[in-house]
């Protein structure tokens, strides 16, 4: 048989085994547990690694897509203000012939107006030239007039000195004494 001390010390060393094989299997449980977690974290450094080169990926068409937009609006913008120009240019050309329009109606407007008002002038010249003529003409027969009347008084001056005296030759041969 085996003495109580070694067969305490057997326990005491089995007990002990025991305790160290649990503490083993907790360790390898947990050695397991964070080789779990080794394996997420690499896991998840596979995923980050992934998801950074998807967002680069995204970035580098994001900056195609934001560079090809902006090709795309420079484009538009070019184009519209080559419209614009062109509007601009029609608008211009319109409002120059318009204006030309405009003036040579006026012009034509005016050099009417002129003629007719030439024409107005030159009835009103030949009517002053006639007036003046008329007036001259007056004038003349006024003197003529003038010159008949005062002919005319004096033969009536002479007419009545010669009646009167007359008058008197034969008063004086009537009353004979």
């Amino acid at each position: 048989m085996i003495p109580i001390t070694v067969k305490l010390k057997i326990d005491k060393y089995q007990l002990e085994l025991i305790r160290k094989s649990q503490l083993l299997l907790e360790a390898k449980h947990e050695l397991k547990t964070m080789d779990g977690y080794r394996i997420i974290r690499e896991q998840q450094s596979d995923e980050i690694k992934r998801l950074e080169e998807e967002i680069k990926l995204i970035r580098s068409k994001h900056v195609h897509e934001i560079a090809h937009m902006k090709s795309t609006y420079d484009k538009e913008i070019r184009q519209q203000r080559r419209s614009t120009d062109i509007k601009i240019a029609e608008i211009q050309r319109r409002a120059n012939q318009d204006v030309e329009e405009t003036l040579h109606a006026r012009i034509i407007s005016i050099a009417k107006e002129n003629a007719e008002l030439e024409d107005k002038i030159e009835n009103i010249i030949q009517r002053k030239q006639k007036l003046h003529q008329l007036k001259q003409h007056l004038e003349d027969e006024q003197i003529h007039l003038i010159r008949h009347l005062k002919f005319v008084t004096d033969l009536r001056k002479i007419n009545l000195n010669t009646a009167s005296f007359n008058i008197t030759n034969n008063s004086y041969k009537s009353i004979q004494y």
